[in-house]
């Protein structure tokens, strides 16, 4: 009978853990589908013809560049959006993975799911991801970063048939890059 009452107990628990639906988790540690309908993926280089990530000491272009990262240069980044998923893989190899916390456009929306019933941003609007991801640079140093994505939506209409769409023009990358070690710099960038 223990035998019998193990092995049913067992066959429970794999259906139970099979039939688990990881995208459909809806907390901010979770990651979801729900910011799909805005997409912030591209390979984002620096905006002044420097270090994507850039030591905090440049304040100004009459002051060298120097690299913000204790390891090798970074000049680009590579972001990878899946939902509020961030995958973020600069020039070196470099990983770093996290969430988007929030949206949140100029025209006061903060959408996770549109529908027919929430406001749709403008043409126009701004667009803004809070994220945080975090890794190991090409150096093993653990690194992370805090920041934003940014991008002027352009809007289509839906029809009878198909959904409305957003597409971003004037992407940018902003935010803090913090190594374990306690060096910091400054990412900011564009993405074509």
């Amino acid at each position: 009978m223990k035998h019998v009452f193990a092995g049913a107990l067992a066959v429970f628990a794999v259906a139970v853990l099979s039939g688990c639906d990881w995208e459909g988790v809806d907390s901010d540690s979770g990651v979801t589908q729900r910011y799909n309908w805005v997409r912030f993926d591209g390979t984002y280089v620096s905006a002044v013809d420097r270090y994507l990530v850039e030591d905090f000491d440049v304040g100004n272009s009459n002051t060298t560049s120097s690299a913000g990262s204790s390891g090798e240069p970074v000049y680009s980044m590579t972001v990878q959006q899946a939902g509020n998923n961030l995958t973020m893989i600069d020039n070196n190899g470099g990983t770093y993975s996290g969430l988007i916390s929030t949206i949140a456009s100029t025209g006061g929306q903060t959408i996770e799911y549109p529908d027919t019933t929430t406001s749709m941003p403008a043409n126009g609007d701004t667009m803004t991801a809070s994220f945080e991801v975090e890794g190991r640079s090409s150096s093993g140093v653990h690194v992370k970063i805090v920041g934003t994505l940014t991008g002027t939506a352009t809007v289509t209409a839906a029809t009878a048939t198909t959904p409305s769409t957003i597409r971003l023009a004037t992407r940018t990358i902003r935010g803090t890059w913090i190594e374990a070690n306690g060096f910091t710099g400054e990412v900011l960038g564009t993405a074509p």
